[in-house]
Formats: structure tokens, sequence, C-alpha cells
């Protein structure tokens, strides 16, 4: 019977416990779905400023002015951001604008030596002219005048020269069966037709030799055959012409 109390004691005594516990917890619960909903609250409202802040920056409009949207043009940007009115820079374009041209002094002017034009403020060159007898001092030289008596008069006629003629080269002539020394050989007909002839030198047959054809001998000579006759008749000429050099 003392055990059954005992028991039940501790029975009563967990059920006392649970009771707050349970409370505790749902307490805990809706406090954390409080705060989840604040939190929630709060972050769709910082999107709607960061969105609102958005669009103001998307809708902004752009400046106008002119701006360089090439190293040689500019053009106009309008509010919307786009671009009008293109300017080509004759110069270039920097810093947002066209760069100058030079200034120049207008008026008539010698371009170079040999041409005279009119220069504009821009430097740009018009009316050119060429000077057929040099520019000098903004203006064009007049043609010179010349003294055609005196210019005859001074003139010296230098006398025709005469180049004096080369020697003639010698022509020799070699029969045939007959022999001649030139130099230290010995020059024969060894044989020969109308066209051709072969030598002898110092008893050593040459090649053939054609008409207006040369040949060097042993001993240094260079002899040209200028002609060669020969007639195939029984008492006609044989012989050859020949030059040395």
């Amino acid at each position: 019977m003392k055990k059954e109390v005992i028991i039940a004691t501790i029975i009563l005594f967990l059920i006392g416990c649970t009771i707050p516990i349970q409370e505790t917890g749902k307490a805990y619960f809706v406090e954390n779905i409080e705060n989840n909903t604040i939190n929630i609250t709060q972050n769709q409202s910082n999107k709607e400023i960061n969105k609102t802040k958005n669009d103001e920056t998307i809708s902004t409009p752009c400046e106008q002015q002119w701006r360089c949207i090439s190293p040689a043009i500019k053009a106009l940007q309008l509010n919307n951001c786009s671009f009008s009115e293109r300017v080509s820079c004759k110069n270039g374009c920097f810093n947002d604008t066209c760069i100058p041209s030079s200034t120049c002094t207008a008026g008539f002017k010698c371009i170079n030596n040999n041409m005279r034009g009119y220069q504009l403020e821009d430097c740009d060159w018009i009316s050119k002219s060429v000077c057929e007898w040099g520019c000098n001092n903004t203006q064009c030289n007049q043609q010179p005048n010349f003294n055609i008596s005196n210019t005859i008069q001074n003139t010296t006629v230098a006398e025709p020269t005469t180049k004096p003629s080369p020697a003639p080269i010698p022509q020799y002539s070699l029969k045939e069966g007959t022999t001649t020394t030139i130099g230290s050989t010995n020059v024969s007909i060894y044989t020969f037709d109308q066209y051709r002839i072969k030598l002898l030198m110092n008893n050593r047959r040459s090649d053939w030799i054609m008409e207006n054809g040369n040949i060097t001998l042993p001993s240094g000579e260079r002899i040209t055959i200028t002609e060669i006759l020969f007639q195939q008749f029984e008492g006609g000429t044989r012989a050859i012409s020949y030059t040395i050099q």
C-alpha cells in the first residue's frame, strides 16, 4: 500500500511540471511568429524603397550638351540620352568641342616659288595661279625682256671640228702554196674552199675558219680572215686576205 502511494505521488508531480512547460513553448512559438512577421514587413518596405530609388535613377534624363562621339565628330546629346545634330570637326574633336583651325591673315601670297594664291583666314587657299617667271612679294614676276640683237652679237659660233679618220688597218694577202711569217709563226694555207679555210701554223693545223673569223697564232698575234678568194677553175685565184691585231 505504501508503495502505491509513492507511485501516485510521482505521477502527480510529473503532470504538474508538464503543463507550465507546454504553456512556455506555446508562448515562445507565438513570439517567434510575431517577430518574423515584423521582419517580413520591414524587408518588403525596404524593397519598395530600393525599387523606388532605382526607378528614379533609370528615369533620370541626360543633361543636354554637345559631346565628342568620335575623334572627328561631335553631336548634341538630348535629355533622353539620344544624339542629334552631328557635326564634323575638320581638325578633330577634343573635350566635347571641335578643335579650332589655325588662323591666318587673309590675302594674296606666294604659295611657293612658282605659285600665287589667296589665303583665307582658316589658312585654306583659293584663286591659285602659276607664276611662269617665279613669285616674289605676293606677286608673279614679269616676263624678262631679252635683247635678241645683243645676244646674237655676243654669241660666238663655234667652228665645226672634224675628227681625224682612224688609220686604215693594213690588209695582207696569202696565196695557196706560199708561206709567210707572222711574228715567229710560219703560216700557210692547208686547205680551203669558197667559204672557209684551214691554216698550217708551224706544221700545226687549225680548225675551220670562216670568212671574217679570227684565230690566235702560237706566237700571240691575232689574225682575222677578211676575204676568201677561191676560183674553182684551173688557173683561178686562190688566196686569202687578212689583218693582224
